[in-house]
């Protein structure tokens, strides 16, 4: 009885502690489904959020896997990765975005993207209607899974130098500007001159995303 009760009051810190949580992205992070952050149970997700970093159980010298949350950059925006503390050197960035529309009603946008320091690219983006209690993916393309890659290579190019160009590029959505911005790079030297820019800008207005020129 004594353990069930303790148990029960961390339950009930944990939840006030989420409720308060940078304006609902707590919630949401909670609501998201278990796809999203496989590795975690809603308890481990709520230890998260209180402790803002959780290391997986039976970690070794070999892999060990740790989860960092980050809620202070933006009142709107909340991002958490997975890393590795001992092993690989691979990791896993996911960011969460909310909007609102002109309605009133809310969308939440999810980015994922990994791999190493060096080369990572884009894995997910998911448009979720945000419901009372929990999420419904939007289906009505409010943004782009991904962009062509030339609308970031200088059209003076030679159609060789283009395609050369191309190969060497990956390409992430970062949600944590003002607007969000499909970002491209390379982990190799690319001549000056032959990107016409490093991002391309997507601004709410309410009710979509409207696509900008490219920029750096």
């Amino acid at each position: 009885m004594k353990l069930q009760k303790s148990i029960l009051l961390l339950f009930v810190c944990l939840h006030f502690s989420v409720a308060c949580f940078s304006q609902g992205m707590g919630q949401l992070f909670l609501m998201l489904p278990h796809e999203y952050v496989s590795d975690l149970n809603q308890q481990e997700r709520m230890l998260l959020l209180e402790k803002r970093s959780y290391i997986l159980p039976g970690g070794d010298s070999i892999e060990t896997v740790k989860y960092k949350l980050d809620s202070t950059l933006r009142k709107d925006y909340l991002r958490f990765e997975l890393s590795f503390p001992t092993g690989q050197s691979g990791f896993t960035l996911s960011e969460l975005r909310k909007f609102k529309r002109t309605d009133g009603s809310q969308i939440l946008v999810y980015s994922k993207y990994a791999g190493t320091p060096a080369a990572y690219e884009r894995v997910a983006l998911v448009v979720f209607d945000i419901n009372e209690n929990h999420l419904v993916e939007n289906k009505e393309n409010l943004l782009p899974a991904d962009l062509p890659l030339s609308d970031f290579v200088s059209k003076t190019l030679a159609d060789s130098l283009i395609a050369k160009t191309i190969i060497n590029l990956n390409s992430f959505y970062d949600l944590m500007q003002s607007d969000i911005e499909y970002r491209v790079f390379s982990h190799v030297s690319i001549p000056d001159g032959y990107l016409a820019g490093t991002a391309i800008p997507f601004k709410w207005n309410g009710k979509t995303f409207i696509k900008g020129e490219v920029r750096e």
